[in-house]
């Protein structure tokens, strides 16, 4: 994703659900000049997440747990506030058998990412917190960002 081959090529794309955020600050402004490069000029970039800061961190929950069928499900969260980076640590537990792997994802302000597209060429037209363009608000469990690649 961070290094895509096409220039001026695609009329929008979309970025949806956990999808945001697994690179580092540098990895992601690589992957929005990248992705900015593939757009043809006019094109939309929609980005949907409940991972950025003013989402995320109001409510953050540092322990979960769910059974589904025969699977337990434990997550274990910490923020990590010198890099603005959440770490999880999931485990599936079936039977005797237990499975754990951890998961990072770095956490953006709404601020951070207005400048991080402004650097790539997008520029956010509308922060959403629906579908039906509901503005978004402080808490909000998802963010709508639409930005457009200038001309």
């Amino acid at each position: 994703m961070r290094d895509l081959p096409w220039r001026d090529r695609f009329d929008g794309a979309l970025c949806f659900g956990n999808s945001f955020g697994y690179c580092d600050r540098d990895g992601t402004r690589t992957f929005l000049r990248t992705l900015s490069a593939s757009l043809k000029p006019g094109a939309a970039f929609v980005l949907e997440s409940g991972a950025i800061a003013e989402s995320l961190l109001p409510t953050l929950q540092t322990r979960r747990w769910m059974e589904v069928g025969d699977i337990l499900f434990f997550s274990s969260a910490t923020y990590d506030t010198s890099a603005s980076r959440l770490d999880v640590e999931y485990s599936f537990v079936r039977g005797s058998v237990r499975e754990t792997r951890t998961a990072h994802t770095w956490i953006f302000t709404i601020g951070e990412l207005r400048e991080l597209f402004a650097s790539a060429g997008l520029v956010v037209e509308q922060l959403s917190s629906t579908p039906a363009g509901d503005p978004f608000r402080l808490g909000d469990p998802r963010l709508l960002l639409v930005a457009r690649k200038g001309g």
